[in-house]
C-alpha cells in the first residue's frame, strides 16, 4: 500500500486534544462489563483476539505515513512528526479493534525491525523482545469522527455514538513509540476467555 494512501493521510485537526483518563478516575471506563474487561485487560490483544475469534482473526494494514505528533501525546514522545501505524482488527468479518501506533523518527531509526513489520501485528513483534516496558492504559470516550480515528472507520457502517479508545507507551533501548486503541461493537460479539 502506498505511503501516501487517502486512508492515511493526515487529517485536519490531528492537534485536537483528548482527555485520557488513568483506570481510577470516574468514568475513564465503560459501563458495560465485557468490553471494561477488553480494555483493561494488560495482555496482549492480538492473542486474546486470536483466542476468541472461531471465525478467525485477521489483520488489516491500512498504511503508514509521517504525521505531526497530536498535542495530547507531546508529553509522551519527543519531537513535532512520527510515523503513524494505522491497522484494523477483525474477528472474521466484524471489525473490533482499529489502531493507530505512533513512532517517532529516532525511535525508527533504532529499532528497524519496525519498519518491516508489514501486516504482521506489531503485538506479537513486541511479545518477542525482552527488555520493553509497558506503560500504564489510559482511556477516552471519543466521537468515532475524531481526527484521529476517522481514517481507520473509512469505507466502514459503523458509526456508533461513541467510541472507547485507550493508548500506552512502549518504552524501547531506543526510544518509546505510543500505541491508540480504540474498540468497536463488533468487539463485543467475540467470546470472552
Amino acid at each position: 500500500m502506498s505511503s501516501e494512501s487517502p486512508v492515511t493521510a493526515r487529517p485536519d485537526n490531528l492537534a485536537e486534544p483528548l482527555a485520557w483518563l488513568p483506570a481510577r478516575a470516574r468514568g475513564a471506563l465503560p459501563e458495560d462489563a465485557g468490553l471494561r474487561d477488553w480494555m483493561r485487560d494488560p495482555g496482549s490483544l492480538t492473542s486474546r483476539l486470536r483466542a476468541a475469534c472461531p471465525q478467525g482473526f485477521r489483520l488489516e494494514l491500512l498504511g503508514e505515513a509521517g504525521e505531526p505528533i497530536p498535542e495530547d501525546a507531546r508529553g509522551l514522545l519527543a519531537g513535532e512528526s512520527a510515523r503513524a501505524r494505522r491497522v484494523r482488527m477483525f474477528c472474521g468479518e466484524s471489525l473490533c479493534v482499529c489502531a493507530t501506533t505512533l513512532i517517532p523518527s529516532a525511535t525508527l531509526a533504532g529499532t528497524p525491525w519496525l519498519e518491516a513489520l508489514g501486516d504482521r501485528p506489531l503485538g506479537d513483534a513486541l511479545l518477542e523482545r525482552d527488555g520493553i516496558c509497558r506503560s500504564a492504559f489510559e482511556f477516552a470516550r471519543v466521537s468515532p469522527n475524531h481526527p484521529l480515528f476517522m481514517p481507520a472507520l473509512q469505507d466502514s457502517d459503523i458509526r456508533p455514538a461513541s467510541i472507547w479508545a485507550r493508548r500506552s507507551r512502549f518504552s524501547l533501548a531506543a526510544g518509546p513509540l505510543l500505541i491508540y486503541e480504540i474498540f468497536l461493537p463488533g468487539l463485543t460479539r467475540c467470546r470472552n476467555r
